[in-house]
């Protein structure tokens, strides 16, 4: 994975050639460019997605963005995908920008972070897993909801309680 931090990071073409400085593309700026359309669209995403449901999470972002299908959502949360990232229609360089955009913008916008248990919807409840590496830092990250301030106390610990709420079980004979 390629960072870039932008802040005094310039690209210079030799001196002994004066059309390379006008001619040849900038990489970095190419790849910073890049970044900034897509912190865009996630930074659009987490905003429909609060103005909705008074919270945002990376999965309400990764379905906004349409790199997560329902159907591959579904699959994960019934325990059968190992980890999220495999399923998500972006390369993980993609996904790490999108996470850490999704991070600066909640930050920035005052919300409260929230952690938030997510089980598996089979007999043993268990945790599932969002990396492929299963780095506690970046599953942290994922398990995170951003809460609005704006909502009560008391609507707030209500989104929590059903948000950490084991999921049912599927029935039997029951197709996805």
């Amino acid at each position: 994975m390629v960072a870039c931090g932008g802040a005094g990071v310039t690209y210079a073409a030799p001196a002994t050639d004066p059309q390379s400085a006008t001619s040849a593309p900038d990489p970095v700026r190419a790849m910073m460019m890049g970044n900034t359309r897509l912190e865009q669209r996630v930074t659009q995403a987490a905003e429909a997605t609060l103005a909705e449901q008074g919270y945002v999470s990376a999965v309400d972002v990764l379905r906004r963005l349409r790199w997560l299908a329902p159907s591959h959502l579904d699959r994960w949360r019934q325990g059968r995908v190992e980890c999220l990232e495999r399923t998500v229609q972006a390369g993980l360089g993609k996904q790490s920008t999108a996470m850490r955009t999704l991070r600066t913008w909640a930050t920035r916008r005052g919300l409260t972070p929230s952690e938030t248990a997510y089980v598996a919807r089979t007999r043993d409840r268990r945790r599932l897993q969002f990396s492929v590496s299963g780095e506690p830092d970046i599953e942290r990250a994922y398990r995170t909801h951003w809460v609005s301030p704006e909502l009560s106390a008391r609507k707030a610990e209500r989104l929590r309680a059903a948000a950490n709420q084991p999921p049912d079980l599927p029935r039997r004979g029951a197709g996805p």
